[in-house]
């Protein structure tokens, strides 16, 4: 049976839903029903950044896969890195950011197949967030996103790397944005985490290198 690690934040993790599943948990049930069901690795950990989830990728991926032939990465890139906070522009540049993704990807690779899922949106509307008991701003834009989004495009199209780009089609998903607006914008909620198991699993890169059926 196929061993999948998820990585990233915490839209990996399934922040904003109550019931606990998120895209990844969706993802498993899709799988299961249609006869491909595989062991699942949730490593999604809140705040962190390109940096953090790349370097945690080595390190957590490796002893969980050791069979390269029986594993994959599903590797997130996350959005807290185009964070403006407090009025700041976003955390890093888009040329830090490819670089980062660009010098990460070698390592990664050398564990399993790796499909590197691109930047989900936000609802503007909702934006900008305060977070934590100082009520910092935090604001997210996603003519950001979208800019980074081409650049980690461009990164994979280079490194020979499935990307996983739903920035568009989660941007229109009623589903999804009906959940960022119940949330905090940033997090969709379980209805959202759903459709957006559903676009992962209909995907060209999930059908070539998920598990088959």
């Amino acid at each position: 049976m196929m061993r999948i690690c998820f990585v990233g934040a915490s839209n990996v993790g399934g922040q904003g839903d109550v019931t606990g599943k998120g895209w990844v948990g969706g993802l498993v049930d899709l799988s299961v029903a249609a006869g491909a069901p595989f062991v699942s690795y949730n490593l999604g950990v809140r705040g962190q950044t390109l940096t953090q989830i790349t370097e945690r990728g080595v390190v957590e991926c490796a002893p969980r896969l050791p069979n390269s032939e029986t594993g994959l990465i599903v590797l997130a890139t996350g959005l807290n890195d185009l964070a403006r906070i407090r009025n700041a522009p976003p955390r890093l540049s888009l040329e830090a950011a490819s670089e980062i993704l660009t010098n990460a990807l070698p390592s990664i690779q050398a564990i399993a197949p790796l499909i590197v899922l691109g930047p989900t949106p936000v609802l503007e509307s909702k934006m900008p967030m305060l977070v934590g008991p100082k009520r910092v701003t935090v604001d997210l834009h996603n003519a950001d996103i979208t800019a980074v989004n081409t650049r980690y495009r461009a990164v994979c199209d280079v490194a020979k790397v499935a990307y996983l780009d739903l920035f568009e089609t989660l941007r229109v998903d009623q589903a999804y944005r009906d959940g960022l607006d119940a949330n905090d914008g940033l997090h969709t909620d379980a209805a959202g985490y759903r459709t957006m198991a559903e676009h992962v699993f209909q995907s060209a890169a999930w059908k070539q290198h998920g598990p088959a059926g």
